[in-house]
C-alpha cells in the first residue's frame, strides 16, 4: 500500500489537490510507511493495522481493513519531547504539511477517531509536552475533555491548539 503511493507522484498530486496538501508530504508519509493506497482507497497505515478511507456515492466511508486502533505514527513518540495529538490522520497531515515537524524534538500523531483513546495509551505521553489538536466541534470538545483528563498528571505540559477557524495553528 505504501509503495503504491510512494512510487506514483501523479497519485500523490491528485490526492493532495483535493485536500490542499503538498504531494511531497504524502510521499514522505508513504515512504515512512504510514500512508498508502489500496484499491482506490486512501490507507492510513498503523503499526497495528490499516484504516481505509474513501468516498462512495458522495458519502465518506471509513473502515478498518484489518488490525485494531492505536496511535497513527505512534512509533515516533519514543524519542521526542513535544507531541501534537490530533483527532484524525487528516488533521495530522495538515500540520505536517505546514512544516510543524521541522523541529526534530516534536512529532505529530493522531488518534484513530475523536472517540478512540484508550487509557492504556497514556504511558506513551508520560513526561512529554502534549498539545491536543482536536476539531472545534462537539466531538472535538468531548475528546479534549476526555483525553485531557486521562493525560492530566502524566504529560509534563498539557495544552490545546487553537485552529483559528482551520486556517492557522497557534499554541493556546
Amino acid at each position: 500500500m505504501a509503495e503504491a503511493l510512494s512510487t506514483s507522484f501523479s497519485l500523490c498530486e491528485r490526492i493532495a489537490e483535493g485536500r490542499k496538501w503538498k504531494p511531497e508530504t504524502l510521499r514522505r508519509l508513504a515512504l515512512e510507511g504510514y500512508l498508502g493506497w489500496n484499491d482506490g482507497k486512501l490507507a492510513f497505515i498503523y503499526d497495528t493495522g490499516v484504516k481505509l478511507r474513501w468516498r462512495e456515492n458522495g458519502e465518506r466511508i471509513i473502515r478498518w481493513a484489518f488490525g485494531k486502533p492505536w496511535i497513527w505514527r505512534g512509533a515516533w513518540l519514543q524519542p521526542v519531547e513535544f507531541v501534537y495529538l490530533c483527532e484524525s490522520e487528516t488533521d495530522a497531515i495538515s500540520l505536517l504539511d505546514a512544516g510543524i515537524e521541522e523541529d526534530a524534538r516534536l512529532v505529530v500523531v493522531a488518534m484513530p477517531s475523536a472517540s478512540t483513546f484508550k487509557e492504556d495509551w497514556v504511558h506513551l505521553f508520560r513526561g512529554k509536552d502534549v498539545i491536543l489538536a482536536f476539531d472545534n466541534d462537539d466531538a472535538g470538545a468531548e475528546a479534549t475533555e476526555r483525553v485531557g483528563k486521562l493525560l492530566w498528571g502524566h504529560a509534563r505540559l498539557l495544552n490545546r491548539l487553537d485552529w483559528k477557524g482551520g486556517q492557522y495553528a497557534v499554541r493556546a
